[in-house]
């Protein structure tokens, strides 16, 4: 079974690059362009991740998760945040106060993103 990630983001052409690379890899890849989408399709397809933005219109990432959060039925879904408003190093600092979420500092590797997206769904050790 094909594990499904959601890719939200307000840029059209990252979150199509990711979603082209990702179904690839064999995963099925949505797409919303903002974060009132994003949480709209999370709640209709609960996919296994989501890679969100953290800034975008009309509803940030982390409004989103905040909404998620307060949601029962998608509560547990994990989210990657992919933002250039932190540096690599500041990333790992700034998870604590995501409830945990990890961050993919922009710009990355193709293998960054694939380690990380094995790793939250625990298809890969760290």
């Amino acid at each position: 079974m094909k594990r499904s990630i959601l890719v939200v983001d307000d840029e059209v052409v990252i979150c199509e690059l990711i979603k082209d690379y990702l179904e690839s890899l064999d995963f099925e890849v949505h797409t919303a362009y903002n974060g009132v989408d994003g949480l709209a399709e999370a709640a209709r397809l609960h996919p296994d991740l989501i890679l969100s933005d953290l800034v975008m219109g009309k509803m940030s990432g982390g409004k989103m998760a905040a909404e998620m959060q307060s949601n029962p039925a998608l509560s547990s879904i994990p989210i990657i945040y992919m933002t250039g408003i932190v540096t690599h190093d500041e990333a790992s600092r700034t998870e604590n106060q995501l409830a945990g979420n990890r961050i993919l500092a922009k710009p990355f590797t193709r293998d960054e993103l694939v380690h990380m997206i094995e790793h939250v769904l625990g298809l890969r050790d760290v």
